[in-house]
């Protein structure tokens, strides 16, 4: 320990800076991972006062940012001192004191992460329990929950043993804390603590301090754990190894120190104990290590749970203290403006102009907090938050184990402090075996050998050494197990008593070569040498009595002879090696375990991997499985070469490393490692994948959730499986998990499940609908083309035959551009056009159907109904395959939200809401309404309509199309004037429709409808288009002939708030419905004389190109290019 603090002191102020750092857990994984576990468990627990997603990613950002340099050197805290590395403050002092953050500015400096900032914001450093109050308390809500992950980084820290025995663990090889890098595996993804806690049905800790819930983590980690330098440290009393347990590894017996968890809660392995010393810190050597990954496991079985259980507590106890330092905060700031120089304004900062001193009024809300006396101490009393909502419990039955309770192979040995070991060699040793025993102190000493003998129990007393070791592996000979005695047939058939047979059964997953063997009863009858074979991975070996007709239609692997005796043999089967493999006992009665002579029923085992002389692992056949005839062609009650009727099969294990791979759109790849089965070849094990939007946290969720097929075959332990799974969905998040099954019908657990949330439907990077977007701001987030030298790079015929009808076109993500065009008779088809002009696929319609505008979804999928004839709304893939096609009605455009719900009217006066997979989700009906194309925008939708002639706004419920109201346009005349399609201004959160002469502005809750002369100098001309808005303008375009046929049109640009024009420019034909506007506030839109024009954001002209054509289609911005239709079913790409 010495020489790792001369290497800290030494070289630490050279290292901090740089990324790599001392850090408990692991920076991008484990940290952000426990914080999050945190978060759900206390949504869990406290579902009526939730913290968003959002806030519990700032959590996660704070957590994972203090581990920057130089923070991170107050990162411990030894609860049994009271100290911290030296130099350094503790972790709790640093984590709750505003004051000791104020860092001074060169050891930021030092850090290139930092140097920047140090200028520029005053107090960034500061990320302490009281800032996070105070920032909670002045509203940065934001900072506040990001303040408050660091101090969870902090409480995580105090989770790790390193961090509270001072433990100094540097990345340098030998140094390094092997928990914290092997824990590193866990991240926000695939933990699966809260999962466990809830059907554990746990209870957030509810405590009323920061500095208890310092005082238990940490206590607890330092109590109850060794970090890999400080094992039987005398610096720490605890913990203590209260049994020791030799398990069988790979056919090795490796010993354990066993720790009793707090409130006497299942034990777990607290060290191993090595067979050579192990070197660490360059020179030092010891016995014992914690790099086992059984070991390690343990500790983040316990640690983790006990983290997460007090972190939701903390988040709890923080939001509560929070609240009152809000209040406490306005009020002073309340009353500050009543204090001028008064002698109470003085002390509390607020006379002659000054602020409240924020950090001392946090600490005066602390100190009256903890003065109250809460009395929630601890997790066995309820929570209560302030609307009497308790922690929950009702989410799931307990799970108990009894893993640690001795079976009746285990050797046990009892001292009252210490025991004299011999080895096996004629050397005699003294060695106090139990460390930390106090003079008489019992101590037990649990040994797993996995063989057959009687527990033996021996007491003696030596003279206690400084030596601390776990006892010597038991003398007693041990069962390896490879292959077992699985049936016994010793009291024969129905046919003859003397067609006696037995089985064996192979219970690795590996062939085992049995030449050699030997299969012997102790009384020298039968003692049979196995033939040269080899028994296949959970396969049977069939030995039948003096000929083979014993089972007469199952072939034996051997004919043996010899006779079982009725009142019962100890059968023992040896390797050609000589090892014990089995060994099946006698009762206490001296007869066989099971087994019926009357019925013939023969002596199943019921468990292949439990002991051979247990008896409980025995039974007679059940009567009702069998397999197998005898000599006499009678069914026998037995299961020669199968499964045995009692067996109990195991389930196949957990798969704990379920990731996400790679995910494209809808599409998400998955990998994932092949489970172990104890009893089951891989190839006899299947996968069961499952996915829903919420995630499995009781067993019916599993249940509930789909299913997804096209899964892989399981293949050998350890290797990577890969799956994809594409979800037809928008916008919602998916979690994700995998069970095994075998053919037993035995699921494993749950794997740990993972989460992706899908795109949005729309694309904000394409022009993909009728408006550009589901509100129609028809500005879009990036340029067109604005160069001057603008020209047309393309145009592509998409009927040979003379057309009579064109489409919008629309653009998807990849590109891809969607039309349809029609002849009116015979020929009708939507096209998809690639980048280049060349054509990828084509739709055939319905003869003489006319498509409607489409929709580009963002998986480059498309949908569009029919303006006339056909009535079918339909969806094709991006490749051109129909999707679905519903009969609703005839459809002009549609529009469709972040979830793929697509919204549209009839010529019928009906509103319909479509599901992403073409079932009608609602429709409604008001007068007005057909043709028209609504908007969705905050869970509601807004549409215009002409009612009796006269212009009306409608406003509905999307999520069920209950009316919400309506507002008619005032005019004189009972049919004043048509009206445009609706359009969303978010920058001035109004909605704008032109009426004629007119320019309609409503707020979305309907009140005022405020309507303007578009043309405020002349007042006589009439829009043409829906208005589009720039920055502090509405666009739009104007037909002067009505009213002076000599007249011709202009687009206008008129300011949001004086209505006055900003600017006018002059075309010599009517512009056609929409006017686009890219991010650099440049203006596209075409006249029906075949012009394309380009205006920039004063209304001068950029660029102006004649098509030499017609069309009454207006263009649409891609990326730095413009697409528009012709009448002759022409597509023209523009670019620069």
């Amino acid at each position: 320990m010495s020489k790792k603090l001369l290497v800290f002191g030494g070289g630490i102020l050279a290292l901090f800076f740089v990324s790599q750092n001392v850090t408990a857990y692991d920076q991008p994984n484990t940290h952000p991972a426990l914080t999050k576990a945190a978060g759900d468990f206390y949504n869990l627990s406290f579902p009526k006062n939730k913290i968003s997603e959002e806030e519990i990613k700032l959590l996660m950002k704070g957590a994972y940012d203090e581990d920057q340099p130089p923070r991170w050197l107050n990162h411990s805290y030894d609860p049994v001192h009271n100290k911290a590395w030296v130099g350094y403050r503790t972790s709790k002092v640093w984590a709750m004191s505003s004051d000791a953050q104020q860092i001074n500015k060169y050891q930021y400096a030092l850090n290139p992460i930092f140097s920047e900032k140090i200028n520029n914001e005053e107090d960034f450093y500061d990320f302490s329990y009281e800032r996070a109050l105070l920032d909670y308390a002045k509203g940065n809500k934001n900072r506040a929950f990001e303040a408050l992950g660091h101090v969870m980084h902090l409480l995580e820290d105090s989770n790790v043993p390193e961090h509270t025995r001072l433990d100094i663990h540097l990345w340098w090889h030998g140094t390094e804390s092997p928990y914290e890098k092997t824990m590193a595996k866990w991240n926000p993804q695939n933990i699966d603590v809260v999962q466990k806690l809830v059907k554990q049905r746990e209870k957030p800790i509810l405590l009323n301090s920061l500095d208890k819930y310092f005082d238990e983590i940490a206590g607890y980690s330092n109590g109850y754990f060794f970090s890999e330098d400080t094992i039987f440290s005398p610096k720490y009393p605890n913990p203590n190894v209260d049994f020791w347990k030799y398990e069988n590894i790979n056919n090795e017996f490796v010993a354990f120190g066993y720790k009793t968890d707090k409130n006497n809660a299942k034990s777990f392995r607290l060290v191993r104990q090595l067979d050579e010393l192990n070197t660490r810190n360059l020179v030092e050597k010891t016995p014992f290590t914690l790099g086992d990954n059984l070991v390690l496991n343990d500790y983040w079985e316990k640690l983790s749970k006990d983290f997460v259980l007090h972190g939701a507590g903390v988040i709890k106890m923080f939001l509560e203290q929070a609240e009152e330092a809000k209040k406490e905060y306005e009020r002073q700031l309340a009353f500050k403006k009543e204090s001028k120089k008064s002698f109470l304004g003085n002390i509390l900062g607020f006379g002659g102009g000054e602020k409240v001193d924020g950090i001392k009024l946090v600490q005066t809300v602390l100190r009256e907090v903890e003065d109250e006396e809460k009395n929630v101490a601890s997790s066995d009393v309820p929570g209560t938050s302030d609307d009497g909502e308790q922690a929950r419990s009702d989410l799931q039955e307990n799970i108990t184990s009894s893993d640690d309770v001795a079976s009746s192979d285990d050797v046990i040995l009892e001292s009252k402090t210490s025991i004299t070991v011999v080895s096996t060699t004629t050397t005699t040793t003294t060695t106090t075996l139990a460390p930390k025993v106090l003079e008489n102190s019992p101590q037990t000493l649990v040994i797993y050998s996995g063989g057959s003998q009687t527990p033996a129990t021996t007491t003696t007393t030596t003279t206690v050494t400084t030596t601390t070791l776990a006892p010597s592996p038991p003398a007693t000979e041990t069962a390896l197990g490879k292959v077992v005695i699985n049936e016994i047939a010793w009291m024969g058939t129905a046919s003859s008593s003397s067609d006696e047979w037995l089985e064996l059964y192979n219970t690795s997953s590996k062939s085992i070569d049995v030449s050699g063997w030997k299969l012997k009863a102790q009384d020298g009858t039968p003692d049979i040498i196995l033939a040269s074979k080899s028994i296949d991975p959970f396969s049977f070996y069939l030995l039948e009595r003096t000929d083979d007709d014993t089972v007469s239609d199952i072939s034996a692997d051997q004919i043996y002879t010899g006779t079982l005796g009725n009142s019962g043999e100890i059968l023992e089967l040896r390797d050609s090696g000589g090892k014990l493999q089995d060994i099946v006992s006698k009762s206490n009665s001296g007869g066989w375990y099971a087994g019926d002579n009357s019925n013939k029923k023969s002596m199943e085992r019921v468990n292949p991997l439990a002991s051979g002389s247990d008896s409980g692992n025995w039974s007679n056949n059940n009567g009702v499985v069998k397999n197998g005839s005898d000599a006499g062609g009678n069914l026998i009650n037995g299961t020669p070469r199968a499964k045995n009727s009692v067996f109990v099969g195991q389930k196949p294990s957990k798969i704990s490393n379920l990731a996400i791979s790679s995910y494209s759109g809808q599409t998400i790849n998955f990998s994932w490692s092949a489970p172990s089965d104890k009893d089951t070849p891989p190839a006899n094990l299947q996968y069961e994948f499952r996915y829903a939007t919420k995630s499995f946290d009781l067993s019916t969720d599993w249940d509930l959730a789909s299913k997804s097929l096209g899964l892989p075959s399981v293949d050998n332990f350890g290797k990577t499986a890969t799956h994809s799974v594409t979800i037809d969905d928008f916008n919602k998040q998916y979690f994700f998990a995998l069970k095994t099954k075998d053919t037993d019908g035995n699921f494993s657990e749950i794997s740990n499940q993972v989460n992706q949330t899908l795109p949005s439907a729309v694309s904000s990077l394409s022009w993909s609908m009728s408006g550009y977007n589901q509100t129609h701001s028809l500005k879009t987030s990036f340029l067109g083309p604005v160069a001057s030298t603008s020209a047309t790079k393309w145009g592509i015929q998409s009927l040979s035959s003379p057309p009579i009808s064109y489409g919008q076109p629309v653009i998807a993500s990849n590109g891809t551009v969607y039309y349809g065009a029609s002849n009116g008779t015979t020929l009708a088809q939507l096209s998809a056009i690639a980048p280049n002009g060349t054509e990828s696929w084509h739709y055939t319609a319905p003869s003489g159907a006319v498509i409607g505008t489409p929709v580009a979804l963002s998986d480059n999928s498309v949908l569009f109904g029919y303006t006339t004839i056909a009535t079918e709304f339909t969806k094709l893939s991006a490749s051109g395959g129909a999707k679905f096609a519903s009969a609703i009605g005839v459809i002009n455009s549609v529009t469709v939200d972040k979830y793929g719900i697509t919204y549209f009217t009839t010529t019928a006066d009906k509103l319909y809401a479509i599901a992403p997979n073409g079932t009608q989700k609602w429709q409604a009906t008001k007068d007005g309404i057909g043709g028209f194309t609504p908007i969705i925008y905050q869970d509601k939708i807004y549409i215009t309509a002409r009612l009796s002639g006269v212009p009306t706004f409608y406003a509905f419920d999307a999520k069920d199309g209950s009316f919400l109201w309506s507002k008619t346009m005032s005019t004189n005349s009972p049919s004043c004037c048509g009206v445009s399609d609706i359009s969303y201004d978010s920058a001035n959160d109004y909605l704008y429709a032109a009426a004629d002469q007119y320019i309609l502005k409503i707020d979305r809750n309907g009140n005022t409808l405020e309507q303007f002369v578009a043309d405020r100098q002349n007042g006589w001309g009439y829009a043409t288009t829906m208005v589009s808005q720039d920055s502090d303008n509405l666009v739009f375009g104007l037909d002067f002939s009505p009213s002076n046929p000599a007249s011709k049109s202009a687009v206008y640009a008129v300011n949001k708030s004086t209505k006055e024009k900003t600017w006018a420019y002059a075309v010599d034909a009517k512009i056609n419905k929409q006017i686009a506007i890219d991010s650099g506030g440049n203006s596209y839109f075409s006249t029906q004389n075949g012009w394309v024009y380009s205006l920039n954001q004063s209304g001068a002209l950029n660029w102006k190109i004649d098509l030499s054509g017609t069309t009454s289609a207006y263009p649409v911005i891609g990326e730095g290019v413009l697409y528009v239709t012709l009448d002759n079913a022409r597509l023209v790409k523009i670019g620069e």
